[in-house]
């Protein structure tokens, strides 16, 4: 399957409101997909793939402004370190949800 359609069927079966049963091989293909045209993984695709079971089974009636929170702080990170990879990425992404949840008791 090319790659347009393993979009296609993630959009379809994960990120809308119905999360199918097999949405954890549905984001393999995706990802196996990427590596075989030999593209790095962003953080975005690493959260992705390191988060799924997080994720809720009806993405699609998520507010949009959840969404666009996501993408700005990401792209904060990504300028941050300046586009290159680095594994404390994730970890200070974290740090900022942490950050931004007022009644959060650090340990």
């Amino acid at each position: 399957m090319p790659q347009h359609g393993h979009r296609k069927e993630l959009a379809k079966n994960f990120l809308g409101n119905h999360k199918a049963e097999n949405y954890r091989q549905i984001v393999s293909n995706l990802l196996k997909g990427y590596k075989t045209m030999g593209c790095n993984m962003s953080l975005k695709i690493h959260f992705l793939r390191s988060h799924l079971d997080f994720f809720p089974e009806n993405l699609g009636l998520l507010s949009d402004e959840h969404g666009e929170r996501f993408h700005q702080d990401i792209s904060n990170m990504e300028a941050r370190y300046q586009g290159k990879w680095n594994p404390k990425m994730l970890a200070d992404y974290c740090w900022t949800l942490k950050r931004d949840i007022t009644q959060a008791k650090h340990s």
